[in-house]
């Protein structure tokens, strides 16, 4: 085997192993962006647990916001599908939940969700989008 063929196996193996390391790190960059978005829009201490991030579904467990006893937002499952094409685009195919529970309180001057801090701030830190140019919608 000459040099060269050498040289471009061993660039071929790299790229594959670096394809790899990124496709098994996906769920914990995944799970890091998710939470820190979650903080940005003002939910309180969000958790979530990603089970799965693949090419076209994501799929999240005990995803919760508030108190960790009583949590003012617990949903069981959440399953995200799309496409890397409609990904690019910022649309995606479907969000599908399961138990989904939201704990509301009144305090004599409306509702209030124990969970969030509210948008105000957030749209302000620019972590919602301003325009509609930015924002995700379901794929038709």
């Amino acid at each position: 085997m000459t040099g060269k063929k050498k040289w471009g196996l061993a660039a071929g193996a790299l790229a594959i192993l670096a394809l790899a390391a990124l496709y098994l790190s996906l769920p914990r960059l995944v799970g890091n962006a998710l939470l820190s978005q979650a903080r940005q829009i003002g939910l309180r201490d969000p958790r979530l647990r990603v089970v799965q991030a693949g090419w076209r579904q994501l799929t999240l467990t005990g995803i919760t916001a508030g108190d960790a006893v009583s949590p003012a937002l617990r949903i069981e499952r959440v399953v995200v599908t799309y496409s890397l094409p409609a990904l690019l685009r910022r649309e995606i195919g479907s969000i599908r939940l399961s138990n989904l529970e939201i704990r509301i309180e009144s305090r004599g001057q409306g509702f209030r969700f124990p969970g969030w801090d509210g948008m105000p701030d957030a749209a302000e830190a620019g972590a919602i989008p301003a325009s509609g140019d930015s924002t995700w919608k379901a794929a038709s």
